[in-house]
Order: structure tokens, then sequence, then C-alpha cells
């Protein structure tokens, strides 16, 4: 396994990748818990999720609709995205927003391998599950017609402690 700082890392997947490349990510997040009673305020979710990375999200919505038949397929538009700017030169692949970067990542379909720890310690997610809010699908994907959802997902670079790109193993120090 590869050390790389995370300036690498935003190079290396930025700058190094072309077109659309699969990759596993590992990640720490926040699960944005409910906090009202929450015994369990300051679990951290901890994912390795594989990923589509630099993929179109219009073309890929699209693609989808026309696996499903779908007759609306070719008409659906992206809207801007709902919160930070594209970064110059990395449409699809990179964003700021409050002077953070963000990598985005359409999910592959393939089931995430999640834990959740509080104090170091893994926790069900059976305990946090009435804390954690519900994933709503995209609306307008339904709208479109498409019964199979494009999911898209930006991490912020900073919880993103891992990855594997074209059979290496990278490890973010920080």
């Amino acid at each position: 396994m590869k050390t790389i700082t995370e300036n690498q890392a935003f190079g290396l997947l930025t700058t190094g990748i072309s077109g659309n490349t699969f990759a596993q990510i590992r990640t720490t997040t926040d699960p944005r818990m409910r906090k009202t009673d929450n015994p369990y305020m300051g679990a951290v979710k901890v994912s390795s999720i594989n990923v589509a990375y630099g993929a179109n999200y219009g073309n890929a919505v699209n693609r989808q609709a026309k696996r499903e038949d779908n007759p609306n397929a070719e008409e659906f538009k992206p809207e801007p995205l709902p919160w930070g700017e594209w970064i110059p030169g990395l449409e699809n692949k990179a964003l700021s927003h409050k002077g953070e970067k963000y990598l985005r990542f359409q999910l592959t379909g393939v089931k995430p391998e999640v834990h959740y720890l509080l104090e170091g310690k893994e926790i069900s997610v059976d305990l946090l599950r009435p804390f954690l809010p519900n994933r709503k699908p995209s609306q307008r994907q339904i709208e479109h017609g498409n019964a199979k959802e494009v999911q898209v997902r930006a991490f912020k670079l900073s919880s993103i402690i891992g990855f594997t790109l074209n059979g290496e193993d990278y490890l973010i120090v920080r």
C-alpha cells in the first residue's frame, strides 16, 4: 500500500484519470444523525465503496433510461449543482464549497461495506437506525421515468482515508 498526502491524492484523482474510471474509496464521515435524545452522538461512519469516477451524471441517467427502454431516454438534463461549484476543468470530478474540496463519485450498485464506530469501538447500525436520516431517491429521475436510480455522491476530500485505483492501494496520510 502506498502512502500519499491529501494533495497528492487530489492530483492523482483529478489529473491522472481521463474519462470514467472504476475505483474503490474508503471514507470516514459524520452520519448526520438526529441529535434529540440520541445517546450515540459522536459515532462515525466508515465505508468502503465501489465507485465510478469522472462519469457524466446526465449521460449516465440517459444510458440507464435506454437500458430500461424508457421512452424519455436522451431527454434528461441535470440541473446545476445544488451546492458548491465545479472546479474549472474538473467538471464531473471535483467541486469546491466553503473553501473545501470535494470529489464526486457515481455509486456502482455494489452494496458498500459500512461500519459505525463510537469512541473507537464498532456499534450496531440497529442501535443507530432510529437516529439516521431516511434517504430519498432522486425525484427528477423518478419523473424522468427511470426505475433504477443513478446515484452520485460528493465526498469531502478530508473524509477520504484511502482508495484503490488501477489495482494500486493508496492510504492518505494527514
